[in-house]
């Protein structure tokens, strides 16, 4: 997982994942922040990440993503916000 911003006419933050898709190939896949969610569950000993996604007739699957939830327990989330995120 990777962070990143753009700036060509303005400032965006976004999210890099490289997940394994069902047939047994790697994807790339970047999303806005505002897509990203995280849920703490101290129960979980590795931390992963699942994506909601809605059927639609894109052609790009991507479109398709509602978001994604990184699920992680306290020791693992340890965000580098700068604050306030505008």
């Amino acid at each position: 997982m990777f962070g990143s911003y753009k700036s060509e006419s303005g400032e965006e933050r976004t999210v890099t994942f490289a997940w394994l898709n069902n047939q047994n190939e790697y994807v790339i896949t970047t999303l806005p922040l505002e897509k990203i969610r995280v849920r703490i569950d101290n129960s979980n000993d590795k931390p992963y990440v699942k994506f909601k996604w809605r059927v639609c007739d894109v052609c790009n699957p991507i479109g398709c993503i509602i978001y994604a939830l990184i699920v992680c327990n306290d020791e693992q989330w340890n965000p580098k916000f700068e604050m306030p995120l505008e």
